[in-house]
Order: structure tokens, then C-alpha cells, then sequence
């Protein structure tokens, strides 16, 4: 517990204030800027008005007056000139405006979880429940109110799937645990770079209904590119420009030229038929990267120093140019999305064999190190979503690793949790078994949650709500909140028994040098009767007192404080009342509770009378 004492002291070299200080005064100098962009964009398209009325006030002018008709035209068409430079001007400051505004609404999501108007974020993460990571529920890790739905920033569905198994991870590599760690510091340094990269992700559209580890996206085995279909279609192409030009020369009839155009309009397509499954596969690639060259280039630019974070960053910037080939394929693509612009490319361009050929080469070269470039902009995206905590919370450090079983905090607070109304608590515990008493609402679920959420941010990479923290790698087990299962025909009890079940039958199968394990059991056996509860939850806490683990219950029943094992410590919360005031200071304090509160509830929400 004494290497504890230097845990969570690198934040501080950033500061622990600082960085929410950094965010609202970055928040300040955008609005700044965005105000300023906005007025004059505004200005800007006021002169747009008065340039293009000038501009054809000119050529007005011209056809009415003979003498300066060429003068007239002249300034026209300088007038012109100038309107279509405001245009570009004015477009860039429009996409600048739009960009800044992305951003803002960017930090007032970081200002909702500071908050704690975060509940509304649409992604909490159930889609992700499943039977094997159902229990995590119990410490809100995944679904409604959760750390899923906090921490989230992932636009695409692969992004978000990265995120929940970052935070449901029941096998640990300390190697890359620790990589991860590093990368999270970095991040937290990089604030503005966080929040853009996110503002240009969210302008890509459609891009939440992307699957970036789909297959399909990323074809192994790409058919070799096609000169046959290059040069036949360049052929047809010059002769129905020959046949145009000789029928416009009068040198051969119009109808000639128009068989040539028949025979051309035939070939695009019977190509288009033979070539329909390869056009699926160019749209969804150029659906999902075509808009991605501007993310490429900007993380390209960044500057960063750990190795991990500069590692992706290198992968990112290999994928530069093959993502530039991409955008032009789109641009192509876009081309033939219109009737008339795809008959008219094709006729004279051959826009077709060009885009699959162009596709196919692009991928024959590209295609593994497209998919090395996506899945590093999702590690960047992951690092970022975990900078999180240290974005939003005052009190943060990043959590130690220690060989021993034992468990130490200082300052520890919900990350949930508005951070200015949660009160802090200071614990620390080895290889033992704690039974936590107390009244209702006093605090005690509460707090096995807190440990269990920043254990998972520990294990995530993450910065953890604590000023000190310090566990070794352990398997979380729950059962808190356990409820009954109509469809499966499960009792509350009978849950209970399962989650129970489940602890033993790993630390039965678990050779001491494998990863130990942390249980978190709340109420332990509340959906039986007494005698029996008291009896099960009594061989539960021998079984475990046998086990390499530290274990948390939480129970009513004072029977179970008195139990005969060594390994067994009592802890509880208390209450003082402020005259019919129930006041409640969730500290946790060493030893037996001593009160309850269960029959002054009841009379004081008039279940029972109040007694004399």
C-alpha cells in the first residue's frame, strides 16, 4: 500500500483543474472566432449580392449602349470574375463557420457529462448485451445510465464496438495495458486535436451506419485491372467523336453517327451488366472512405511522442495516398449517379472501365494497408473517448498496478456521478472479505459500485475519479440488482444462486498464479427467507475466505458481521437525523452498523403509524 503513494501523481504535472480551465477557455476562443467568422460570412454575402447585381447591370449596360458595349462587357465580365472568387472565399469561410460550430457542440457534450445532463446521449452501448458480459450491467459498464454512454465518442459502429470490449476485457496484457495507459496521457494533452478530430468525423455522412471491420470493405483477392476495357472503350469513345464531328462537317449523315451512339450506349450496357457487383463494392468503399481523406490528413499532421500513439499515427499516414485515390474514385462515381452525366461520360470519356479499372488497382496495391489506416484512426478514437475522464473530472490520476491482492484509493468518487455533489472515500483492503452494514439509501451499493466502475476504467487504459489507486489485474464478478427472469423461468434467488455459482466455479478452475478475481455481491440472498439466507451466505463467505480474492457484501442481517474467519473485516454506513430529517454523509467507516432506519421510513411515508 505504500507504492500507492506515488500513484496518480503524473496527472498533476498537467494539473488536475487545469484541463477543464483548458477546455472552457478553448470553448471561449472558438465561440470568438466562429463570432467573427459568422459576421463576416453575413458582410460576405451581402457583397456577393451587390457584385453579381453589378455584374449584370454591366451586361445590361452593353446591350443597350452601342458606343461602350465593349467596355461594359469588359467590367461585366471583371465584375464576374470577382463574384466567383467571392464564391470560393466565402465557401471556405461557410465550411470554416461549420466546422467551428461542430466543435462547440462537441465541448457542451463534455459540458453535459460534467454536468450531468449526459443521460439523453442516444448510444448507451445494448446492442453490445450479451449473455457472456450481461453481469457488468450490475456496475452500469453497458447499457442505460452507463460508463458506455459516458465515455462514448465513436461515430461508426465498429468504433463503438472497439469501445465495449476496452471496457468488458476479462484477459489482461500488461504490455498493452500499458501502451494503452500512455497513449490515454498523450491524448489528455492533445485537447484541441480531440475535439476537431471529432467535429470532422461528425460532418462524414451516414458515417454511424458504417461497419468498418466489414470484410467486404476491404477485398483480399481484387480481380487484376483491365487495359482490354480501357482501350476498347477509348476505341468506341474516339469514334463516336469522329462520327460527331465528320455528321457536324456534313461528311457522313447524322444517322451514321447516331448507330455509332447506339453501339456505344449498347456496350455501356452490357458492361454494367457483367460489372454490377463489382459497382456494390466500389459504392460501399467510396461510402465509407470517400470522406475520410480530410481526417487522413489532418491526424497526419499532428505532432505526438509516444511511440504507441506515433505508431497508428505512421500506419495513418501510409494510408494517405491510397485514401487520395479513393476521393477520386468518388468523385467519378458521383459522376454516374445522374442519367445524363453517366451517358454523356461514358460516351466520351469512358467513365465506366475507367472506375473499375482505377478501383481494382487501387485495391490490388492498397487494400491491407486501407484497413491498417481505419483500424488506427479507430485506436486514435478509442484513446480519445478514454482522455475523457481527465477532460471532465477534477480529481483524476492514472490508477498503479500492484502484484500483491489488495486494493487502495484515496479521494475515490463515482465517475458517474456529478463530481461537485459526490462525496469521496478513502479505502483500502488486502486479500480479505468486507461485509459492509447499514441503513437503506445510506450508501452501500453505491460504493461497490464506485470501486467496481473505476476498476474498469483502471483496466481500460483510462484515468480513474480517485487522487490515489492502486489494484493488481483481477476478474470482476457482480451480483447486484439481480432480478427474476419470467421468459426463463428464473427467481430472484435462483439468480442469485447462478451469480454465486459462477464465482465459485472460477476460483475452483483458477490456479493460483492465473488472475484472482474481485466479487461484488450486494444483499447477499435478499430473495430467500432469513434462516436459509443467513445459513447460504455463511457457506458463501467460507468458501471464499479459502480463495485468493478480495469480496464485498453488502447485507441487513448484523448475524452475518459475527461470522468465526480471519479473513472477514466489517465496515458500515451510517445516519443522524436533523429533527424528522433523515441526513446521510456516505462515509465509510471502520466496523458493525450499529442502527436502521427501515421503521422510521415506513412511518414517515405513512406505512406504518408512528409509534409513541
Amino acid at each position: 500500500r505504500d507504492s500507492c503513494r506515488i500513484a496518480g501523481t503524473a496527472f498533476r504535472e498537467i494539473g488536475e483543474i487545469i484541463m477543464w480551465k483548458k477546455m472552457m477557455e478553448l470553448k471561449q476562443q472558438i465561440q470568438s472566432e466562429y463570432i467573427k467568422n459568422k459576421k463576416q460570412s453575413d458582410r460576405m454575402s451581402n457583397t456577393k449580392l451587390i457584385v453579381f447585381a453589378a455584374a449584370v447591370f454591366g451586361f445590361i449596360l452593353g446591350a443597350v449602349f452601342e458606343p461602350i458595349k465593349l467596355l461594359c462587357y469588359f467590367l461585366a465580365i471583371l465584375v464576374t470574375v470577382c463574384f466567383i472568387i467571392l464564391l470560393a472565399v466565402h465557401s471556405r469561410l461557410l465550411e470554416k463557420c461549420e466546422t467551428e460550430e461542430k466543435q462547440l457542440q462537441i465541448i457542451e457534450k463534455y459540458e453535459s457529462r460534467r454536468n450531468d445532463d449526459w443521460q439523453s446521449f442516444t448510444d448507451d452501448g445494448s446492442s453490445f448485451i450479451t449473455e457472456e458480459n450481461k453481469d457488468l450491467m450490475d456496475l452500469n459498464i453497458l447499457g442505460s445510465h452507463s460508463l458506455f454512454q459516458w465515455l462514448n465518442i465513436a461515430y461508426t459502429k465498429s468504433g463503438k464496438r472497439k469501445l465495449m470490449k476496452q471496457l468488458t476485457k476479462t484477459e489482461f496484457d500488461e504490455t498493452s495495458w500499458k501502451q494503452t495507459q500512455c497513449a490515454v496521457k498523450e491524448m489528455t494533452e492533445h485537447l484541441l486535436f480531440g475535439i476537431k478530430f471529432q467535429a470532422i468525423l461528425s460532418e462524414i455522412r451516414n458515417i454511424h451506419k458504417l461497419d468498418l471491420e466489414e470484410k467486404k470493405l476491404y477485398p483480399s483477392e481484387c480481380k487484376k485491372p483491365e487495359w482490354i476495357s480501357i482501350i476498347m472503350g477509348s476505341v468506341f469513345a474516339l469514334a463516336m467523336l469522329v462520327s460527331l464531328v465528320l455528321g457536324l462537317c456534313e461528311m457522313i449523315s447524322f444517322g451514321t453517327a447516331g448507330i455509332m451512339l447506339l453501339i456505344c450506349l449498347c456496350n455501356l450496357c452490357i458492361f454494367s451488366y457483367f460489372h454490377g457487383a463489382e459497382y456494390e463494392e466500389i459504392e460501399k468503399c467510396i461510402r465509407a472512405f470517400g470522406k475520410m481523406e480530410r481526417l487522413i490528413s489532418f491526424v497526419s499532421e499532428e505532432q505526438f511522442k509516444e511511440d504507441v500513439v506515433c505508431q497508428y499515427q505512421e500506419k495513418i499516414r501510409l494510408g494517405k495516398m491510397t485514401m487520395h485515390r479513393i476521393s477520386k474514385i468518388a468523385s467519378l462515381y458521383y459522376a454516374k449517379e445522374n442519367m445524363f452525366s453517366n451517358v454523356l461520360f461514358n460516351v466520351v470519356f469512358i467513365l465506366n472501365p475507367l472506375l473499375v479499372f482505377l478501383y481494382r488497382n487501387t485495391m490490388k496495391e492498397g487494400s491491407a494497408i486501407l484497413y491498417d489506416t481505419m483500424e488506427s484512426i479507430e485506436k486514435i478514437e478509442l484513446f480519445i473517448a478514454l482522455a475523457g475522464v481527465a477532460w471532465v473530472k477534477d480529481t483524476v490520476c492514472m490508477p498503479k498496478k500492484i502484484k500483491e491482492i489488495s486494493f487502495s484509493a484515496k479521494n475515490m468518487k463515482h465517475p458517474l456521478l456529478t463530481e461537485s455533489e459526490c462525496i469521496a472515500n478513502d479505502f483500502s483492503c488486502g486479500e480479505e472479505i468486507v461485509i459492509i452494514t447499514g441503513s437503506n439509501m445510506s450508501g452501500k451499493s453505491s460504493f461497490m459500485r464506485m470501486i467496481g466502475v473505476n476498476l474498469v476504467l483502471m483496466y481500460a487504459g483510462a484515468y480513474v475519479n480517485a487522487e490515489k489507486f492502486c489494484a493488481p489485474f483481477m476478474r470482476i464478478f457482480t451480483s447486484i440488482g439481480v432480478q427474476d427472469d419470467i421468459s426463463r423461468g428464473i427467481s430472484t434467488f435462483y439468480g442469485e444462486l447462478l451469480r454465486i455459482k459462477k464465482v465459485l466455479d472460477y476460483a475452483e478452475n483458477t490456479a493460483e498464479n492465473e488472475v484472482p478475481f474481485i466479487v461484488f455481491v450486494d444483499e447477499i440472498f435478499k430473495g430467500t427467507n432469513y434462516n436459509d439466507r443467513l445459513f447460504g451466505a455463511k457457506a458463501v463467505v467460507h468458501k471464499l475466505a479459502e480463495k485468493s480474492c478480495i469480496t464485498f457484501i453488502t447485507t441487513h442481517d448484523f448475524e452475518l458481521c459475527e461470522v468465526s474467519e480471519k479473513k472477514v473485516s466489517n465496515y458500515h454506513f451510517t445516519e443522524n437525523y436533523d429533527g424528522d430529517l433523515i441526513v446521510f454523509d456516505h462515509k465509510i467507516r471502520f466496523g458493525q452498523c450499529k442502527t436502521t432506519n427501515a421503521r422510521y421510513l415506513m412511518e414517515r411515508i405513512g406505512v406504518l403509524s408512528p409509534s409513541n
